[in-house]
């Protein structure tokens, strides 16, 4: 038995409201379960109401695995749990104090067998799928879309946070960055963040179309025969750029030179906004193709990871921003028209049983990989819930 079942038991219903006998013969009902806390300290649900032996209570209600827990978590110390009035506990191995009074205690072993658990998905993983791969068949679609949905979002939100608007330069350096962020991936993606902050978007839109090319490449530090230029606008230095394990073609002299020509002929006016999800896709597709040279091409899928990690979560951004929801729309529906990222996570949730034909599905599934698979956080993941609570 794990602590985070007993809070799904409760956190779900599954357990009768009345009829219920606490540790010392106490009659027990459950008025309301109260509001599950989702933070690390605290007790797990508040404002519970409670009837015990006639009498009704107010309060909170804290778990564990065994009754002694409270004391080795030294909640008695603790003035957050002053107002606890039920203690659920899986071992009643000891009897608690609190407030000078002894804590009624539900003992969570009379009333739920141990055979099924959040346990037992876990030991389905033998063939290296995940817990509900044997299950997603018999789930209905509305539940995998609610969190594919919640992720996506999520991860939108995420990508963004740390990126701040200047007053004084619009929305463009915030997109700026992005597309920069994009160009480095997880690899370069710091120093490609700090070239933007080296030669931010104002300053770069006030030279000639020609020169802007030359200023960044200069600038990034990665060509040793610019460096005597480069020590006179920036201060980064070559050894700022990770190579090793890279592709030939990823690596920081040709990206470096990729942004420099696509952020010469990207054209920051926003005309863009105003189109529909195909006219945009259409638009940035004639934007890289108008920055290749014969030592500069875009390859489809690259343009594709531009797109994704940079426009879209640029537009949530701005609906963000805005309070406007029709810019986030426009972001939903450039995904759907992407194909999927081809890459070892997809394809093992593709394995798991998971439908993945456009960049939304990808997108959504790998953040939602991040946030609950991997951390095996079935418990509070809409898909694991379902399956558990049958």
């Amino acid at each position: 038995m794990k602590e985070d079942y007993m809070h799904f038991l409760w956190r779900m219903r599954f357990l009768p409201t009345r009829n219920l006998t606490l540790a010392k013969g106490e009659e027990l009902e459950i008025i309301k379960f109260g509001e599950y806390n989702k933070n690390e300290s605290g007790p797990d649900f508040f404002h519970a109401k409670l009837i015990i032996d006639g009498m009704m209570w107010f309060g909170h209600v804290e778990f564990h695995l065994k009754a002694s827990d409270w004391f080795k978590h030294r909640h008695q110390n603790d003035p957050a749990y002053n107002h606890v009035i039920l203690h659920v506990v899986w071992e009643n191995d000891m009897e608690v104090i609190c407030q000078d009074k002894l804590l009624p205690t539900l003992i969570l072993s009379e009333y739920v067998k141990n055979d099924f658990s959040a346990s037992h998905l876990s030991t389905r993983q033998g063939d290296g799928l995940l817990p509900c791969s044997y299950e997603l068949d018999s789930i209905e679609e509305i539940y995998i879309e609610k969190e594919k949905e919640s992720a996506l979002t999520h991860r939108l939100f995420r990508k963004t946070k740390d990126f701040h608007q200047n007053p004084n330069d619009g929305f463009s350096q915030v997109l700026y960055e992005l597309i920069a962020v994009a160009f480095g991936a997880k690899v370069n993606r710091d120093p490609f963040w700090q070239l933007t902050k080296e030669i931010p978007i104002k300053r770069l839109l006030k030279l000639g179309k020609n020169k802007r090319v030359a200023t960044l490449m200069t600038a990034s530090g990665v060509y040793p025969d610019l460096n005597e230029q480069r020590s006179t606008i920036s201060k980064m230095e070559a050894f700022q750029w990770k190579k090793k394990g890279l592709h030939p073609k990823g690596s920081p002299e040709i990206r470096v030179e990729q942004f420099a020509h696509f952020i010469q002929h990207f054209d920051f006016d926003y005309g863009f906004m105003s189109f529909n999800a195909n006219e945009m896709i259409n638009y940035f597709r004639t934007s890289f193709t108008l920055a290749e040279r014969n030592e500069v091409k875009f390859t489809k899928s690259f343009q594709d990871l531009v797109i994704i990690n940079a426009f879209v979560p640029f537009l949530f951004w701005v609906g963000e921003k805005r309070g406007e929801e029709k810019w986030q729309t426009k972001g939903i529906q450039l995904l759907e028209l992407i194909p999927a990222e081809t890459n070892h996570l997809t394809k093992f949730l593709k394995n798991a049983g998971f439908k993945i034909s456009s960049a939304y599905d990808s997108q959504s599934l790998l953040e939602l990989y991040s946030l609950r698979c991997s951390r095996k956080k079935c418990l509070t993941c809409g898909i694991g819930n379902k399956i558990l609570g049958r």
